[in-house]
């Protein structure tokens, strides 16, 4: 397994890792850095306005900004399945989104476990249950754009921003989730309509 520094010096020597001329871009995709509090400030703002439609407009947006990122280095890399998924990991880490890694995968089944450590996103946010919505979206979209699996759906079941040590994510196909369970409920409402 490669880590994210040496990728990133990887990149670099190739320039395809490049900060110059107020220009920050991987992979020949331009990148903007923002602080985590205040973008993690947007998402607790927009929950606490518009509540369980907040959860969904946050996970709605990271589905489809989710895809959009797979997409383009889809394009730029030509890659697919478990090695689009792994760069798409990486390149987040790199980007200062935590230390992520598949804890597991279950390619037959549509079946996956990631698990994010030190989510400075996860950090700046407090809350009594997982928040992380947008970033439950980004891994829905890009995992559905790396396997070609449209009805792939995350939960987050432990989160940093609620006093859990890591940050856990589990992606399964639509039907796979439990109907009557509280997190299933919260966090994927439209599964009930």
């Amino acid at each position: 397994m490669v880590s994210v520094s040496s990728l990133a010096k990887k990149l670099m020597f190739a320039r395809q890792f490049t900060i110059e001329d107020g220009m920050f871009s991987i992979l020949g995709a331009p990148h903007v850095i923002f602080p985590a509090r205040p973008f993690a400030s947007m998402e607790e703002e927009i929950v606490k306005r518009l509540g369980k439609e907040g959860i969904s407009f946050m996970y709605n947006l990271g589905i489809e900004t989710g895809k959009k990122i797979a997409l383009l280095y889809k394009e730029e890399t030509r890659l697919s399945g478990f090695k689009l998924a792994k760069l798409l990991m990486d390149i987040s880490s790199m980007g200062g989104w935590g230390k992520w890694e598949v804890y597991k995968a279950d390619l037959e089944n549509n079946y996956f476990i990631n698990i994010c450590e030190n989510s400075q996103y996860a950090k700046a946010k407090k809350s009594n249950e997982p928040s992380c919505h947008i970033i439950r979206g980004f891994i829905a979209g890009e995992l559905r754009v790396s396997f070609g699996i449209n009805n792939l759906e995350v939960v987050e079941t432990n989160c940093v921003s609620a006093g859990d040590k890591i940050c856990k994510f589990i992606t399964k196909p639509a039907t796979g989730f439990d109907l009557n369970s509280n997190i299933t409920k919260r966090q994927l409402p439209h599964l009930f309509k």
